[in-house]
């Protein structure tokens, strides 16, 4: 074998690859063969079918992936678009988005039926500080309408960024207004009250 040239090893490859084999497993087979030995437990329990039944994928993959989509989405997800991107059976696209926010405390949670991270409220917070500097005066119920969130979410996401200084201004009383404002409706009061 040593005395064969790199040009010899690629016609043999070549010539090894050109071959018909005589024996060949349908995708079928292959399919049963996999379900199978998953029966029997050589395979385990974390491997998943897809919705088209011609690919498996693990658990582990399958929360990656989820994480992958979360994060093309820009950090906002509803759970039931999942089984579209991913190709896999919404019951399992749920138990892994489940297991993804445990694994995650305090960075990825669940709510209404979506995934949600704080990045994507950091920017939530980046977009409602521009709006409440362009109009003074933003309320925490209109916020949530435009955002699709409930109130409470709103209000315990733009809290503690109000409390940093990520988001000027003050809240109070589902209001959320600048300095300015307070100022100038103080002015008009005052000169409503001469």
């Amino acid at each position: 074998m040593e005395d064969l040239s790199m040009d010899d090893l690629l016609a043999a490859l070549q010539t090894t690859q050109k071959a018909k084999t005589t024996s060949r497993l349908s995708e079928r087979n292959v399919v049963e063969l996999v379900n199978k030995l998953k029966q029997l437990g050589i395979l385990g329990d974390d491997l998943l079918y897809t919705m088209n039944g011609r690919e498996y994928l693990t658990t582990a993959r399958l929360r990656s992936e989820v994480a992958a989509c979360l994060r093309r989405a820009g950090g906002r997800l509803p759970l039931v678009e999942l089984p579209a991107l991913l190709g896999v059976d919404l019951v399992h696209c749920e138990r892994q988005a489940r297991a993804l926010v445990q694994a995650s405390p305090g960075d990825v949670f669940e709510a209404q039926g979506e995934l949600i991270t704080q990045q994507y409220f950091d920017g939530l917070a980046a977009e409602v500080n521009e709006m409440l500097q362009d109009c003074g005066m933003v309320s925490v119920s209109e916020l949530a309408l435009q955002y699709g969130l409930a109130t409470d979410q709103v209000l315990s996401a733009l809290s503690p960024r109000v409390a940093s200084g990520a988001v000027n201004g003050r809240l109070d009383a589902g209001l959320l207004y600048t300095p300015a404002y307070l100022r100038s409706v103080k002015a008009r009061l005052r000169g409503a009250l001469r």
